[in-house]
């Protein structure tokens, strides 16, 4: 379970990087981008399951599940307004879950 949050993480995350870049040069936010805010969603799922079902010796800290929430509700309010601050709210969740990863 953690080995599929681990994976699924590193690919969430290089997509948003790319879709964040690619909505940077867009005017409007495409539905696609706002469906794949999605991902994070189940990313975040798959991260509370995993985070349970760890010992509880071996849980990291809480920090970073409360960054990817917050990061997952910044995309999902940053895909409601224009391309720009969707490309951005992308951009800023990668990098805020990349920096509070677990060691």
């Amino acid at each position: 379970m953690v080995g599929l949050h681990i994976g699924l993480g590193y690919t969430v995350l290089l997509i948003g990087l790319l879709v964040g870049a690619y909505l940077l040069t867009q005017r409007e936010t495409p539905r696609w981008a706002r469906g794949l805010a999605g991902l994070y969603d189940l990313l975040i799922l798959l991260g509370v399951l995993a985070y349970f079902a760890l010992p509880p010796v071996a849980r990291p800290p809480l920090t970073h599940p409360f960054v990817a929430v917050l990061a997952a509700i910044g995309v999902h309010l940053g895909t409601r307004r224009d391309a720009r601050t969707a490309g951005v709210s992308y951009l800023a969740a990668t990098l805020l879950i990349f920096l509070f990863r677990p060691a």
